[in-house]
Parts: structure tokens; C-alpha cells; sequence
């Protein structure tokens, strides 16, 4: 789960939490990644504008981008809620039958 939650973030392209930062924020959420990932992303929304690692430089996507992100979790979370549960195992057919 960890490695999925480090996905969601982009972590690897915009790094912003330790391991154990990220271990604290999934047991806080029951272990929800789109949950944990939607709250961080409004963490990172309110983040620094750039990082820097000794001598290198790395920007910020920005705030939007974030809380943009931030809701299409939230929002996938909403349809995982809505399924009680349960994965969709069929869809209707466009032509409505």
C-alpha cells in the first residue's frame, strides 16, 4: 500500500514525505489509499513552491494541480463507497439494454 500511496502522490517526481510519514497517514485512514492521498494532496497544496536537495532545485506542480488531484481521489473513494464494498462487475450497454 505504501508503494501505491507513493504512486498517487508522484512522491518519486515531487518528494515532500518520509516512509514513515506516509505509514502514519495510511493507519490514520484505515489503511484507505485514495483517502490517505486525497487528504496528502492538500498537503502538498499548501507545500513549499520548490524543494531543494542540496544542489538541486526541484518545483512545485502547484497548489491547483494538487487540490485538483485531491478531488479526483476523493471522488474515487465516493465510487468505492457507493459500491459498498463491492467491485462492478458489469456495465450497461450504451444502447440501452
Amino acid at each position: 500500500m505504501l508503494e501505491k500511496l507513493k504512486i498517487l502522490l508522484l512522491e518519486e517526481k515531487y518528494p515532500f514525505f518520509t516512509d514513515a510519514q506516509l505509514n502514519i497517514f495510511l493507519e490514520e485512514n484505515d489503511n484507505d489509499v485514495y483517502k490517505t492521498a486525497s487528504e496528502l494532496c492538500y498537503l502538498k497544496a499548501d507545500g513549499d513552491k520548490s524543494i531543494t536537495v542540496g544542489p538541486i532545485k526541484i518545483d512545485g506542480a502547484g497548489a491547483d494541480f494538487w487540490i485538483n488531484l485531491s478531488n479526483k481521489y476523493a471522488a474515487e473513494v465516493s465510487t468505492i463507497s457507493n459500491l459498498n464494498g463491492r467491485y462492478k462487475t458489469s456495465m450497461s450497454r450504451s444502447d440501452g439494454r
